[in-house]
């Protein structure tokens, strides 16, 4: 830095340094924007698998297979309703014919 080059030399070699630190802090700050992003996203999957898995665990097993067996017996009854609907019109043709 003895000369006037010498100088100018030296303010482009900090300018540069200057600029790639300002380069390498914004990817830093995007990068830890991107990590906040998916910390919530894991927080918000976390409290919606532990209110799940809650909803699961105080479920009564035999309330609930009472009401299933109830239900399947309701479609059951309902196919065979449906079956013997089907048969009436061809049952109707065979008196008529």
């Amino acid at each position: 830095m003895r000369t006037k080059e010498g100088a100018i030399a030296a303010g482009d070699i900090l300018d540069n340094a200057i600029a790639q630190i300002n380069e390498d802090r914004s990817n830093v700050g995007a990068m830890i924007s991107r990590f906040e992003f998916a910390s919530a996203n894991l927080a918000t999957s976390i409290e919606n698998l532990d209110s799940a898995r809650s909803t699961l665990m105080d479920v009564d097993m035999a309330s609930e297979m009472s009401n299933f067996s109830s239900k399947q017996v309701m479609m059951q009854a309902s196919v065979a309703m449906l079956a013997q609907a089907n048969q009436m019109p061809q049952q109707l043709l065979k008196l008529l014919g």
